[in-house]
């Protein structure tokens, strides 16, 4: 019996080392890869969404910081170009019993990559502390991670790798930043840091609190517009005058401040003058209304308290504010037109927006208030309704206090006249003061010639000498001669000093 089941122990055991080699196989490419994934996102994700992210470190990782701190990341934002504000919270447990110094340097980009890093300093006996950082947004797609040191020693719970998936998309793929309006509006806690966005290509706000508000007029400069009602204009200065400063710095680099509602007859419109030049006097020069009302730095009133004073047309256009220029287009309905008809559309059809709304300049930016209400999806769908296909026997839709609206403001790439991540047209046009364009016509010309001479001139005459071996020679002398008198000509011509070119923009208050 023994003699019969020798044979089988050798198969046996070629099948058990079979089977463990396939079992190590399956773990090394599916279980392991999954481990090492799960343990590569050292991160607990607080909120996730197109417009960023809010997470909170360390994760499940092991081992855990040495300093005992956990580190909070939020990073949202409106998805546009310029400075997005990254919330950085450091925290302890127990309150720390030494000073910290943490050192965070925060990655942007794909195949591009920027960073900015900041110190943080934690007093010892503290158990919170934030900073803001700002990072530059060059681009429609990011995706971030960073690095952290802790008193000079990096602390790898805290960091996180390139990959690790903390993106941040536009609310419509392939559209980039998709050229529409970022406004900015005030709302409860409960929406606070959400974007919302009626249609694509129309418009996307972010809801913030008072509490909430940047305190630098660079974390503006993703938004085109700052939306605010007079109420709330005095409760961020009684509350957050700093947050109101930055907001007119914001403004006099090129922003847009919509005020609304002011009233049918502009009755909160002395109190949002008295509010604007207590917070741009603290800038520069106030430009917002009668001088000679309100000096600028005046204490500004208590939100609780309002003027109410109305005021007239003539009155507010005499202060200063102008009302939008619209051009009227008059709507024709085929042959079905009446004398009545026409009376209403001429008496509809305005030739400026005094009865919605007026503006007026603050350093290189305006300052707009409406007399009615003024809510962004509401504007967003009207627009959206006015750019309906139009019959073909009637003329466009006349230009409407929304169409004003939204042809009068500027996007980030008209205000500033280009877009970080396309090529800039006018790049060519702008020369170098004393440096001109390269001499192409000269170029063919010579290089023409030289073709020739170092070719059949060349030839022909070493066969007429009956030396034609000399090719050789003659052409890598001739080649070398010519490429050292062009190199000597670009030396004596242009030296090797550096030309720089710079636009600047220069503003003369009176």
């Amino acid at each position: 019996m023994s003699r019969a089941l020798r044979p089988q122990w050798p198969r046996f055991m070629t099948r058990v080392v079979a089977a463990s080699c396939l079992l190590t196989i399956v773990h090394l490419m599916l279980i392991q890869p999954v481990l090492a994934q799960a343990k590569a996102v050292p991160w607990v994700a607080k909120s996730v969404q197109p417009n960023g992210f809010d997470v909170q470190l360390p994760g499940n990782v092991n081992p855990l910081p040495r300093s005992g701190l956990e580190l909070e990341i939020d990073s949202r934002w409106i998805n546009n170009y310029g400075y997005r504000p990254i919330q950085v919270t450091v925290s302890s447990a127990k309150p720390t019993t030494v000073n910290h110094l943490i050192t965070i340097r925060l990655y942007e980009g794909f195949a591009e990559t920027v960073s900015v890093e900041q110190d943080i300093e934690m007093p010892m006996g503290s158990t919170l502390i934030d900073a803001t950082i700002a990072c530059p947004q060059f681009r429609g797609q990011m995706n971030y991670w960073w690095d952290v040191w802790v008193d000079g020693v990096k602390e790898p719970a805290l960091s996180t790798e390139a990959g690790s998936g903390l993106q941040v998309y536009p609310a419509y793929p392939n559209q980039g930043t998709n050229g529409s309006l970022k406004f900015l509006v005030l709302g409860l806690p409960a929406r606070a840091n959400q974007t919302t966005s009626p249609g694509a290509s129309m418009f996307e706000t972010l809801v913030l609190t008072v509490p909430d508000l940047p305190s630098r007029w660079i974390d503006y400069t993703c938004f085109d517009v700052i939306a605010l009602a007079p109420g709330e204009m005095q409760l961020i200065a009684q509350t957050r005058p700093d947050a109101l400063v930055a907001i007119c710095r914001w403004v006099r680099c090129g922003g847009q401040l919509w005020i609304s509602p002011v009233g049918d007859q502009w009755e909160a419109l002395l109190d949002v003058e008295r509010l604007l030049k207590g917070s741009a006097g603290a800038v520069g020069k106030a430009t917002i209304g009668d001088d000679a009302d309100v000096a600028a730095g005046d204490e500004v009133p208590n939100h609780t308290a309002t003027s109410a004073v109305p005021l007239t047309d003539d009155d507010v256009v005499a202060r200063g504010w102008r009302p939008i220029k619209i051009a009227s287009t008059a709507q024709t309905n085929s042959d079905a037109a009446t004398a009545a008809d026409d009376q209403t559309v001429a008496k509809n059809t305005r030739a400026d927006s005094l009865a919605w709304y007026v503006e007026q300049p603050l350093g290189l930016g305006f300052v707009r208030v409406y007399r009615k209400a003024w809510e962004p999806s509401g504007l967003a769908w009207s627009l959206q309704m006015l750019n309906a296909a139009t019959p073909p026997d009637e003329s466009p839709p006349m230009p409407t206090p929304l169409s004003a609206a939204l042809a009068t403001t500027r996007n980030w790439e008209s205000r500033h006249g280009m877009a970080p991540d396309a090529a800039n047209t006018d790049f060519a046009n702008l020369l170098v003061p004393g440096v001109g364009l390269a001499p192409v016509t000269e170029f063919r010309i010579l290089i023409t010639l030289f073709a020739l001479a170092i070719g059949p001139v060349n030839y022909w005459l070493l066969k007429r000498w009956n030396r034609p071996h000399l090719l050789v020679l003659t052409v890598p002398i001739m080649a070398v001669l010519v490429t050292l008198a062009l190199f000597a000509h670009a030396i004596l011509s242009d030296g090797f000093g550096t030309t720089v070119r710079v636009r600047s923009f220069t503003s003369l208050d009176q």
